[in-house]
């Protein structure tokens, strides 16, 4: 009988080769009830019962791929590692790696440790350590030879003209940029090079490209805080922590590429604190600075503290109107609206061609329910008047007219949002909500499930996603 949890896990992975064989029924069923199922049961240790229930999911699944990315995040939420690792694997045969797969696989390894099996669905013998993952988590350890010299090995076995091959030239050309020993710009070029145009990776190679063409132009320091900021536009925060550090090391009073580094470190759940204040002392009149470190304070959950950055950068700053915005969500997350309305409303005013400043507003009536029918819906269906064909904007007038008990408005309102965006998690999430309020758990469910997989579990509406799943399991 089999007694180690461990092992009991690695038999569900096995048995489940003929699992698969099940995924041929046609009639729709609640997959989502059977994760939540499955997380149930592996919490608690019943293993048989976790079988059982991804069993029954996959002889009614129509969807593969959708279905174990959801096991896939119920694994991670459970804690049950070795099975996150096989159905990503699972999705990967299915339909490859994309940078979410890459950065699950990270963390995954990053938990187990790099030398832990690596199963697959396949063949418990075979092991499967995915290259670029490697070197991700390699940057991400502050360790660029090994990322690099993984790299340079992989690309002997990724196939020409892949997205594998370009992901992999894409960050080459970055560490080869960032080197200790000096930025080998016409190496980056010729790898950058090899990006098809076609490729999903040739607008961020395009972007570097841009960059690389101020090393000859600017000093180094200059150059290497240039690349940072286009790697934050990219998302790619260890690599734009890898760029700020070079270009510290060339000057070590470059306050803005001191406060970003600490930037790019919050982000990535450090403490950007010590660079923030060192940026903060070399330049104490910068509103940027005290812009970044308004967020480190809010990201740390000091509200009182990013409400006095903020406001020293609007007083640094006055006409920007962003300032504007971001003293408006200091003051609404210290629960002061009425504070935080007028800093919305000046947004506006400071820019009122700018939709972005009306799309803020227009949330903060609708999702604070903040005199909505004394002037709040009224403005939000103006500004649909005004712009149609904007989905944020119509899915604050779905949510506003929840908020006023005006449910057939809001669905009809999110329908023509989901039309014009259906990818976007606000959306999906509020139309999770009013599937609640219709009565269609599984709707909502699933409208739930799409946010966590868009953007995780620990912030914005992933996290209001997660706690209403967490209701509706209850």
């Amino acid at each position: 009988m089999l007694s180690s949890p461990i092992v009991r896990t690695v038999a569900i992975i096995v048995r489940l080769v003929v699992a698969i064989g099940l995924v041929l029924a046609v009639n729709p069923a609640p997959e989502s009830k059977q994760i939540t199922g499955w997380v149930r049961a592996t919490r608690q240790g019943d293993y048989d019962l976790a079988l059982a229930t991804v069993e029954q999911a996959l002889g009614y699944s129509k969807h593969r791929t959708a279905f174990y990315e959801q096991l896939v995040f119920a694994s991670l939420d459970a804690e049950q590692y070795a099975s996150a690792q096989a159905f990503l694997y699972t999705v990967v045969e299915i339909e490859g790696w994309n940078a979410v797969r890459r950065e699950q696989l990270a963390t995954i390894l990053a938990i187990r440790g790099t030398n832990a099996p690596a199963l697959r669905l396949d063949g418990p013998d075979l092991t499967l350590i995915d290259p670029l993952a490697q070197a991700r988590q390699y940057i991400a350890q502050g360790q660029p030879p090994l990322a690099q010299a993984t790299l340079e090995t992989a690309l002997n076995n990724l196939a020409a003209q892949s997205a594998e091959e370009a992901e992999a030239v894409y960050l080459l050309a970055i560490l080869v940029v960032l080197d200790a020993t000096g930025p080998n710009v016409a190496q980056a070029v010729t790898y950058l090079d090899r990006i098809p145009a076609d490729s999903v990776w040739a607008e961020r190679a395009g972007r570097i490209q841009t960059a690389l063409a101020s090393y000859d132009n600017v000093p180094l320091t200059d150059a290497h805080t240039a690349l940072g900021l286009i790697l934050i536009e990219q998302n790619e925060w260890a690599l734009a922590e890898r760029a700020f550090e070079a270009a510290v090391a060339v000057n070590t009073v470059n306050s803005t590429a001191l406060a970003y580094l600490g930037f790019a470190r919050d982000q990535q759940g450090q403490d950007g604190l010590p660079q923030l204040r060192a940026a903060l002392e070399i330049a104490p009149r910068d509103p940027v600075i005290f812009f970044l470190l308004g967020q480190h304070w809010r990201g740390v959950g000091d509200d009182a503290a990013a409400l006095e950055a903020f406001g020293n950068a609007q007083l640094l700053d006055s006409d920007n109107p962003a300032l504007a915005v971001e003293l408006g969500e200091a003051w609404r997350r210290m629960a002061d609206l009425d504070s935080a309305a007028e800093w919305f409303r000046t947004a506006v005013e400071l820019a009122p061609d700018d939709i972005r400043w009306t799309r803020s507003l227009a949330a903060f009536y609708a999702e604070d329910d903040y005199q909505l029918e004394a002037e709040g819906l009224a403005f939000i269906q103006q500004a649909v008047e005004r712009t149609p064909d904007d989905a944020h904007l119509r899915t604050s007038l779905a949510v506003a007219y929840l908020q006023v008990g005006d449910i057939s408005q809001a669905f009809e309102q999110l329908n023509v949002s989901l039309a014009m965006d259906g990818s976007n998690p606000r959306t999906r999430y509020y139309f999770g909500r009013i599937q609640e309020d219709l009565g269609d758990v599984y709707a909502a469910e699933n409208a739930y499930y799409y946010v966590i997989d868009q953007v995780g579990r620990e912030t914005g509406y992933g996290r209001l996603a997660a706690a209403a799943l967490d209701e509706l399991r209850e």
